[in-house]
């Protein structure tokens, strides 16, 4: 088995390996094996600073391997006081870590998560019903990390470091029940081993076809992700063609939060205009009747500056982006403002006036871009609907002794 390993290693000889290093058996054996082998390796630490001296502890027996292999070695302080799980917290000022030292380097990050890790990670995610993504576990490379020793148990890693005199240190906290992770490894897995000795190969077996599903689904849901991020939309009727299990890979590759997935898949159902509240690169997603839109991050645009020209006559051809207008029928200054409710406009061709609400509506501009309509007023009257309706208040008529162009640029 540790010959798969080497030869799985091979492909990055011309790489650094930053390895993840945090004094414990596992880590320290994957340090020793790279070391051994003459690859380039980084080691990075975090000191979370939980248990006091046994943390600095650990800290100074990474330095020391170190220091005795001459690599580099790295280490971060968490100092965050975040509320929440702390776990959790942790992994993710952990990997962040990670990944800015290997972005420098353009190199790769090393785990040495083991095949009980993985066994543990099955069953915790089978009992939080995570789907086919959970039940897929740990991948041995995804992206920039990989996981070169996933198919050697804890055994194996523990006989190694015996054989080879290697140090270590126990983390007193794996002994503790308050985590759910260490149930599952020293209380519900030992027990079900009792009646299913095999059941760690056993899920392996299952991973392994979990694995390979989840590779179907990133494969065929990727180019309709890119799609989306494209148009940012996708037909009620290609979302319908696909199972719930491809729409949450979807989901998943959209970088949407799972506990908003449910409400992804009632919003279909929604009336026209309704939306959910998404999380960054979106800001909402929104039920546009044979579509669903779905609405990005911009940066506020200025609005586009009004521009009025006195004219000595009206043209022949007139243009979507400018209006002319009678001064003699404006009240006070002219502005340009999004539109809000309430506002009305007395149209051209229609008898009294009219909600802007209405005009938007009946123009079927989409939810997503409504909020983006302006208009053009005095201090009493909307004049224009930009690119929708213009007001027939104080529109120029060519006998008009003083009329004004009024035209938009950005």
């Amino acid at each position: 088995m540790w010959e798969q390993v080497l030869i799985s290693l091979e492909q990055y000889r011309h790489q650094t390996i930053y390895v993840g290093c945090s004094g414990g058996v596992d880590s320290m054996t994957l340090v020793h094996f790279l070391h051994a082998h003459q690859f380039d390796i980084h080691l990075l630490h975090v000191n979370y600073h939980q248990r006091g001296n046994e943390s600095d502890a650990d800290m100074k027996l990474v330095k020391a391997v170190a220091e005795q292999y001459s690599v580099p070695c790295s280490v971060k302080h968490y100092k965050n006081q975040l509320k929440g799980n702390f776990q959790e917290n942790a992994r993710k000022f952990r990997y962040a870590f990670f990944e800015e030292m290997a972005a420098q380097h353009d190199g790769v990050i090393a785990l040495a998560h083991h095949s009980d890790d993985q066994a543990e990670t099955f069953f915790m995610h089978l009992m939080r019903q995570s789907g086919i993504p959970g039940l897929a576990c740990m991948p041995e490379k995804r992206k920039n990390i990989i996981r070169p020793l996933l198919h050697l148990s804890k055994e194996e890693l523990t006989q190694y470091a015996l054989n080879n005199n290697i140090h270590w240190r126990e983390d007193l906290s794996n002994q503790s029940t308050r985590y759910l992770r260490n149930k599952w490894r020293l209380e519900y897995i030992p027990l079900m081993e009792k009646t299913v000795p095999n059941l760690k190969q056993s899920a392996q077996t299952l991973i392994h076809v979990f694995q390979q599903m989840q590779l179907e689904l990133e494969e065929k849901m990727a180019p309709v992700a890119v799609q989306i991020f494209e148009r940012n939309s996708i037909s009620k009727k290609e979302l319908d063609s696909f199972s719930d299990e491809e729409v949450f890979e979807l989901w998943r590759q959209l970088k949407q939060p799972s506990n908003l997935f449910q409400r992804f898949l009632e919003l279909k159902h929604y009336s026209k205009g309704k939306h959910i509240e998404s999380h960054s690169p979106f800001t909402r997603i929104v039920n546009e009747g044979e579509c669903i839109t779905f609405v990005t991050e911009k940066p506020q645009n200025t609005l586009p500056q009004l521009f009025i020209t006195p004219v000595l006559q009206l043209p022949s051809v007139f243009s979507k982006t400018e209006i002319y207008l009678n001064t003699e029928k404006v009240s006070g200054k002219l502005c340009i403002r999004k539109w809000k409710q309430g506002d009305r406009i007395t149209p051209i061709g229609v008898q009294g006036s009219q909600l802007v609400s209405q005009v938007i509506k009946d123009a079927k501009v989409p939810s997503t871009e409504r909020e983006k309509v302006l208009v053009v007023c005095d201090e009493h009257t909307i004049h224009w609907v930009v690119n929708l309706k213009i007001g027939k208040t104080a529109i120029a008529k060519p006998e008009d002794p003083r009329i004004i162009r009024v035209e938009l640029r950005n």
